[in-house]
């Protein structure tokens, strides 16, 4: 899985819709969480190392670039849309930092394994994965229900 590190758009986001771009970040995410599934069925059995140091690089660096880009498209709807949608703009934009702090641990439990140091507790470590993999699973389909529908389908401006 490649990610992405700079939240600055590319010329390819610039160019297509914000909900081409929403869709593109959603897919993205969730090819994460199908990794983070299928770690989460193999426990209690030994991870792949190489794949686990794989997705502890690129988890953080993914997540971030996706929610810059949904909260640029965000931030670029009209203003009488974006009143309209207030609460649940400071909902999702506060999912976006709690999502990225438990993205952390994960990563560091990630890297334990990938390191070869003493495995996090497959019970716990498995209840984690799940954990933030069914909440970014479920954040998008309110994303899709609730802020895509929002959004204009003609290309974003460029020059930023």
């Amino acid at each position: 899985m490649s990610a992405r590190t700079s939240s600055t758009p590319s010329a390819e986001h610039r160019q297509r819709g914000a909900r081409a771009a929403f869709s593109t970040s959603h897919r993205r995410l969730l090819a994460l969480c199908h990794q983070l599934e299928e770690f989460a069925d193999a426990l209690p059995n030994r991870l792949d190392q190489a794949r686990c140091g794989k997705v502890a690089k690129t988890m953080l660096p993914l997540l971030k670039a996706c929610h810059a880009t949904e909260e640029r498209l965000i931030d670029g709807m009209d203003a009488s849309r974006k009143r309209k949608l207030a609460a649940s703009i400071v909902r999702l934009m506060s999912e976006h930092l709690r999502d990225q702090y438990f993205a952390e641990d994960i990563v560091e439990a990630l890297g334990q394994v990938s390191d070869d140091e003493s495995s996090p507790n497959p019970e716990a470590f498995g209840f984690m994965l799940r954990s933030f993999f069914e909440t970014q699973r479920r954040h998008i389909a309110f994303e899709q229900e609730h802020i895509v529908p929002h959004l204009p389908d003609q290309p974003q401006v460029s020059g930023q």
